[in-house]
């Protein structure tokens, strides 16, 4: 009886240790995240931050889910996003309303837009002629692209004053939410409210692969489709059939 005592508090005094080794992982960790968040290093901020979510098991949506290279996959579908977008803004605005930049290297476009084409002068709210534009946008971001996500950044930019500020960040928070309305993934869609020179309606998509597999099978369908529209044979496919 007295060895069976002695055993189960042995037992409960490992369990003890665990217990407060794992109390003093997760305050260690904590202070090193406050120290990275202190310096302002966002690079160092994003190492730590990954580092603690993998330690204790936490897989957050991201972003960056494949490291190995996709170029050769990316660039057909990417390439397939910008002319869509690109069409939708020739359809919509006239050459002197909007900026269009294309980033290949990055899978990145950024569309720029004035405010006061699609804002009221001095008012949060979206003008109703932009509709039609904010749904062939959403239907270009939520088309099926296999293997692809399309991470959305709106941005309102404004002069330096405060009172402009908050407009700009009420104006942002409403395209994100139009652009919601329209069943845009929420976790992929963010708002900023930014002060500078320019007074414009920044909207930034990042493309990125998420399934290699589905990816190249888009890709090779997308570069057939195109063979086909110049009257060319098909390419042979990875397993060596037409």
């Amino acid at each position: 009886m007295e060895d069976e005592v002695i055993k189960r508090a042995e037992e409960e005094g490992q369990g003890t240790v665990v217990l407060m080794l794992s109390l003093y992982l997760i305050l260690l960790a904590f202070f090193i995240l406050l120290n990275a968040i202190s310096e302002v290093n966002e690079q160092k901020v994003k190492v730590v931050s990954e580092s603690v979510a993998e330690g204790f098991d936490f897989r957050k949506k991201s972003k960056n889910i494949l490291t190995q290279d996709t170029t050769s996959v990316h660039k057909p579908i990417f390439n397939q996003l910008a002319k869509d977008v690109q069409g939708i803004l020739e359809t919509f605005l006239t050459l002197k309303e909007y900026q269009l930049q294309v980033e290949g290297d990055n899978n990145t476009i950024f569309v720029r837009l004035s405010l006061n084409k699609v804002f009221y002068p001095n008012s949060p709210n979206i003008r109703p002629v932009m509709a039609p534009f904010f749904d062939d946008i959403a239907a270009a971001i939520t088309k099926n692209r296999p293997g692809m996500q399309i991470w959305t950044t709106v941005t309102v930019k404004d002069l330096v004053e405060a009172q402009n500020l908050e407009l700009s960040g009420r104006r942002a928070s409403l395209v994100v939410r139009a652009m919601l309305e329209r069943d845009l993934a929420p976790e992929r869609l963010k708002a900023v409210a930014k002060e500078g020179e320019e007074q414009e309606l920044a909207i930034v998509f990042e493309s990125v692969i998420v399934d290699a597999i589905a990816a190249e099978k888009e890709a090779e369908r997308i570069r057939q489709e195109k063979r086909a529209a110049k009257g060319l044979p098909p390419l042979p496919t990875a397993s060596g059939q037409n």
